[in-house]
């Protein structure tokens, strides 16, 4: 199934509800930043070969995944589609092969004892909660880390969202908190590289650039122009507007370990085994790539690869 398909499948399914399908569409002008950048880098292809089957495998913190293609940590809006939405990413991606990313402020119960999935905590004003959700991670996940960057505000569908329950988080805090647990800290929310190198510094064991999806500034840069602009020091992720296995090849090739994916998930939740459907899609989608620029596994994908208008 093509994500063209899971994505109409998904506006049909808002419009039969009465929600709002804008809230999760790809729309402003991030998104179209997105899609100029990919536009403008190209993908050389290598034919004169034998033939082979693509391998997707990769790794994530020292755990093997199928494709480095994970959901990205989703809450608010996904409970209004499926009250069983968090159990339905953790199968979708365990039926996948790949660890799931799950968002505060998913509750206690909906989490359904989950294990091994990533809990990513949002920048609370009330410090001890962060704490605590720390040591409930310790419990249940593979890793943890915070969302810096939504600490101020949102604008979702052209409407500005104020957190009172949220302030920034600073480098000294940052650093306690990557401090305090033994499980894999992660620094969700980074688009630049003063940000990085901080993160890096505080002790974060991994790091995800992201504009978040366009939702803090419309006209904030695409993670990818972050990426290929820092010194990659630690395991380093994108989201935000990837699409296809084309978008998945060149985040990798310019040095991404691995890919978030959130608004697709979301379309995905909204039919039977949908989550498992759109990750399907992206490592078919990848595999097509590999073979045709003869790339056999993920190690192999490298810049040399691609060409930039």
């Amino acid at each position: 199934m093509k994500l063209d398909e899971i994505k109409s499948r998904a506006k049909s399914f808002f419009e039969e509800r009465g929600l709002n399908f804008h809230l999760v569409d790809d729309v402003g002008w991030s998104a179209e930043r997105a899609r100029l950048v990919l536009k403008t880098i190209g993908l050389k292809t290598n034919v004169i070969r034998s033939d082979f089957v693509p391998s997707t495998e990769s790794k994530f913190l020292g755990r093997k995944i199928s494709l480095p293609v994970m959901p990205a940590p989703l809450s608010g809006i996904i409970k209004a589609i499926d009250k069983d939405c968090f159990k339905k990413i953790a199968d979708g991606s365990a039926s996948s092969g790949v660890i799931p990313w799950i968002g505060y402020p998913a509750k206690r119960e909906d989490l359904y004892d989950l294990k091994d999935f990533v809990w990513i905590i949002k920048p609370l004003k009330d410090r001890n909660l962060i704490y605590s959700e720390i040591e409930y991670a310790e419990k249940h996940c593979v890793a943890v880390g915070i969302d810096l960057d939504c600490s101020a505000f949102e604008c979702i569908s052209g409407n500005v969202y104020t957190y009172k329950f949220l302030k920034p988080i600073d480098y000294p805090e940052l650093k306690d908190l990557a401090s305090s647990t033994k499980l894999p800290f992660i620094a969700k929310g980074i688009l630049s590289e003063r940000d990085y190198d901080l993160a890096i510094k505080a002790g974060c064991e991994a790091v995800v650039i992201s504009n978040r999806g366009g939702r803090i500034i419309d006209s904030s840069v695409f993670p990818l122009e972050v990426l290929q602009s820092i010194e990659k020091m630690t395991e380093t992720g994108v989201d935000s507007f990837i699409r296809s296995g084309d978008d998945v090849f060149k985040a990798l090739a310019m040095g991404a370990d691995f890919v978030l994916v959130g608004r697709p998930i979301v379309w995905g939740l909204t039919f039977p085994n949908g989550v498992r459907r759109v990750l399907e899609f992206f490592k078919s989608d990848l595999e097509t790539v590999m073979h045709a620029c003869g790339v056999k596994n993920v190690h192999e994908i490298t810049k040399d690869l691609l060409i930039s208008l």
